[in-house]
């Protein structure tokens, strides 16, 4: 008996490492990104060693539907994909454009981009879409990237048609759709999508009515715990945080744990807005929105259909440090503000995370966001203590969430089967409890 556990356990290792793939080192054993993956098959990884890469190689990256991952090793900060195509003075693209990654070949969530900084991207001479990423019929996973300072027609940070896309914990910023497009940040066009734990800050659109941070066309899109915020159309226009539209098909979009709030411009200004085309064939618009907060009114929500439901607050998130545009000293020319970021940590009076400093800082308010998501969302890594509710907006269910406070004094004691952390054992610990009973947080 003892021979055949033996022999079934290594046939098992022998499996095991044979699907494990190959590891593929950028540059020392490859020079470009482009190259590893041309080299690599399914279940393959290219490894990317901290710098800044441009040229041939590193621009327009192609996964040619493979399934594999493209990691760098220390995280985005250390590692730059320069596409290096934007005119210095404009901020538009030269005729010369690259951006940063196209999937075009029906991969799937298993072809994965992670931990990378895209900037520079731009792409209006040959697609007109897509400044950093360009992704058609196809369904690839971005996690853990900054998406900042790219252009295009449409979609100046990402564009995406007909795909079934995963983003989570990635920064889009700065990102403009230049001309009469749509989508500063994103612009997704039919599919079902998915952003999770995201900031989409400091995006600019031209064109009138078309989304400043994000535009969804017609499919199935969803939000979750993401922060929305100080997106503007340029110059003196209608602005829109998000502008959810039905063009040629039914549309339905939700938004779940998130804050979308303070987005700018013009006289008219719009979180969100729905739009729905009067065409031949009769089609519909919906947005399920649930525990979010969006604005500060209820007119912040510009919905002619009646196809909004849900529940959500309307009132100040208190971030940690508000971005805002920058008028650059000419007030009355808004041609030549530029975008200063802010902290989307929020505020309390328990604690929340200061990157700057790597540590926990106490302020003197605390958020109305704390708390409050869906009840029946996982909390995650969120630090104790932590109430026992997932908080709103991008760092709810994360390590960097703001602690819970209880109007009293921060218990500095862990007591067994004190869940909210408020030094005492009572029925809201029982009712945390049996919320989350047999709740699986695994990573997947």
């Amino acid at each position: 008996m003892k021979r055949v556990l033996k022999t079934k356990f290594v046939i098992l290792l022998l499996l095991t490492t044979c699907t494990l793939g190959s590891v593929h080192r950028v540059p020392s054993d490859y020079p470009t990104i482009q190259a590893a993956i041309d080299a690599s098959t399914d279940g393959d990884t290219v490894l990317v060693a901290p710098g800044t890469y441009t040229g041939d190689g590193n621009w327009d990256i192609d996964f040619k539907g493979k399934a594999i991952s493209v990691k760098s090793e220390e995280g985005p900060e250390s590692c730059i994909i320069a596409c290096d195509t934007l005119h210095s003075s404009s901020g538009h693209p030269r005729p010369d454009s690259h951006r940063g990654f196209r999937f075009q070949n029906n991969e799937d969530n298993n072809s994965v981009v992670c931990g990378f900084t895209v900037t520079g991207g731009g792409n209006i001479s040959r697609k007109d879409e897509g400044g950093a990423f360009f992704c058609e019929e196809s369904s690839p996973t971005i996690r853990d990237c900054i998406i900042v300072r790219n252009a295009a027609e449409s979609g100046g940070g990402i564009w995406a048609r007909n795909s079934r896309m995963y983003v989570s914990n990635c920064i889009i910023t700065e990102n403009l759709a230049a001309g009469y497009g749509e989508g500063g940040g994103i612009c997704l066009i039919s599919g079902e999508t998915c952003f999770v734990n995201c900031i989409i800050s400091g995006n600019m659109a031209r064109s009138v009515y078309h989304g400043c941070g994000v535009y969804c066309e017609d499919g199935n899109h969803q939000f979750i715990n993401c922060s929305i915020t100080g997106n503007r159309v340029k110059g003196d226009r209608v602005g829109i945080g998000i502008l959810f539209r039905a063009e040629r098909e039914n549309a339905i979009c939700f938004l779940t744990n998130c804050i979308v709030w303070g987005n700018h411009a013009g006289s008219e200004d719009y979180e969100i807005r729905l739009w729905q085309s009067l065409g031949v064939v009769p089609i519909s618009i919906e947005l399920r929105i649930k525990h979010c907060l969006i604005g500060e009114d209820i007119s912040d929500i510009h919905d002619s259909y009646g196809m909004v439901s849900g529940n959500w607050l309307m009132t100040d998130p208190m971030f940690a440090r508000n971005g805002y545009w920058d008028p650059n000293g000419t007030s009355d020319d808004l041609s030549d503000d530029f975008w200063v970021d802010g902290d989307y940590h929020l505020k309390s009076q328990a604690g929340r995370c200061d990157p700057n400093i790597q540590s926990w800082v106490v302020d003197d308010v605390t958020s109305p966001c704390i708390d409050v998501g869906d009840p029946n969302s996982p909390i995650g890594l969120e630090p104790f203590p932590n109430g026992g509710r997932i908080n709103i907006g991008a760092y709810g269910g994360t390590a960097e969430a703001s602690k819970s406070y209880f109007s009293e004094p921060l218990c500095e004691t862990i007591i067994a089967g004190d869940i909210n952390g408020d030094c005492k054992v009572d029925f809201k610990d029982f009712v945390l409890m049996a919320t989350h009973w047999l709740e699986d947080n695994t990573p997947n």
